[in-house]
């Protein structure tokens, strides 16, 4: 069966969120992102306006991630690593999305991400080819950066690779794992059907896996930015981010705090 949208991209935020970063995130995407590919907003606690897509309640749609938070909460997490908590409600609204929406491929994409530029239909595409499951920013000696990651919901293992990495939620057993946030327990799903022949991975870095902000050195770069971290108050990525000078307007910076 065909259907009018066959690419879908996914986010997901709470009001807080909404003011700092996600309002941006939506007029950015509605200005910049083509009428084909399907927008699904998970907005948790409120209703926020849309300028395109669809709105989704996060905490009615997914009581998965309801009941992980009601057992979880208490946990005090050292840093980013340990906060399963926090970054457990992408990983539901994903998947989620995945289980939910006819589409052939879909593209999650952090709330704190920007377009600057027109994104074609073809680019996203190439982000990933019919013979791989997923794409994401692999980066050497760390956990990928998952700010934009791909998924072919038409391949073979979708559904179990879907199931797999929720279910290291829903049953704590991502807790037996060294590092308990979503980045870190993608990875360790990916490699798992990796190593069993089952799904090939589209590595999104190209030549910028040892940086750690690849997202904005590979050809993402090019039409959007992730203002991950304290980027987000900042308002963009840093020049000190760029391993060598991107020629699009939006990276004239006109010093080097990003200002």
């Amino acid at each position: 069966m065909r259907h009018e949208h066959r690419l879908a991209a996914v986010t997901t935020f709470d009001e807080r969120g909404y003011e700092v970063y996600g309002r941006r995130f939506l007029e950015t995407f509605a200005a910049h992102w083509p009428s084909e590919v399907r927008l699904y907003v998970y907005a948790e606690g409120f209703r926020p306006v849309l300028p395109r897509g669809e709105l989704r309640d996060l905490l009615a749609c997914c009581p998965g991630l309801v009941r992980f938070k009601r057992d979880y909460v208490g946990i005090r997490p050292r840093d980013f690593r340990w906060d399963a908590v926090r970054f457990a409600h992408k990983v539901f609204a994903l998947t989620h999305a995945a289980r939910t929406t006819q589409v052939e491929k879909l593209f999650w994409l952090d709330a704190d991400t920007l377009s600057f530029a027109d994104v074609p239909v073809d680019f996203l595409r190439s982000c990933l080819p019919d013979n791989c499951f997923t794409s994401c920013l692999v980066r050497e000696g760390m956990h990928s950066e998952t700010g934009f990651v791909g998924y072919n919901l038409e391949h073979v293992a979708s559904r179990d690779f879907i199931e797999a990495f929720e279910g290291l939620y829903t049953s704590g057993r991502l807790f037996a794992l060294p590092e308990w946030h979503d980045s870190y327990v993608f990875d360790v799903v990916r490699r798992s059907f990796e190593r069993q022949g089952r799904i090939r991975t589209h590595n999104l870095s190209g030549a910028f896996t040892d940086t750690s902000h690849p997202f904005v050195n590979s050809e993402l770069g090019r039409f959007m930015d992730h203002l991950k971290g304290p980027r987000k108050e900042e308002g963009r990525s840093r020049e000190s981010d760029l391993i060598l000078p991107r020629n699009e307007a939006y990276w004239q910076l006109v010093d080097g705090s990003g200002q």
